[in-house]
């Protein structure tokens, strides 16, 4: 029979406690995803590295200024490109004033419960904020790609 259990070498112990990973069903927990965001922020420094978004937009913003110059448009002349800048725009100060300092803080609670320990209800409630934010935060990119498409 099929072992359903999987081993994650190399993942930190909680509490003192090995990382196992079941794909059984039993036994489930809420918390296995926080304990992989533990582990991911641990290993890449996400909080830390967030300073290259700036540089992606920083290049989004040439190569999209660079292509309406090249195409002898008007960024401020046609509705569709005023709306489109107004979404990006939209979507940034999202980033910038909300999710960007929800995940930084959720990085500095989660370096407090590593070791072990309860999830403060904080954690929590800076996840659903940041998911709710989030998904706002994707849709509108979703509704400047069909603005820049059909140019309504």
């Amino acid at each position: 029979m099929n072992d359903p259990t999987l081993a994650l070498p190399g993942l930190s112990p909680v509490a003192g406690k090995s990382v196992v990973a079941k794909f059984d069903g039993g036994l489930l927990s809420s918390d296995s995803g926080v304990l992989v965001l533990r582990e991911v922020e641990q290993r890449l420094r996400v909080a830390d590295r967030l300073a290259f978004t700036g540089g992606g937009l920083v290049l989004l913003l040439i190569g999209a200024y660079g292509m309406v110059a090249t195409a002898g448009l008007n960024a401020m002349g046609s509705r569709w490109l005023v709306l489109g800048q107004s979404l990006l725009l939209a979507s940034g100060v999202i980033w910038v004033v909300v999710l960007i300092p929800t995940q930084i803080a959720q990085a500095r609670l989660a370096h407090g419960f590593a070791a072990g320990g309860p999830i403060p209800e904080r954690y929590w409630r800076l996840n659903r904020r940041w998911l709710g934010w989030g998904i706002l935060a994707t849709l509108i990119p979703l509704a400047n790609l069909y603005v820049m498409i059909f140019k309504p």
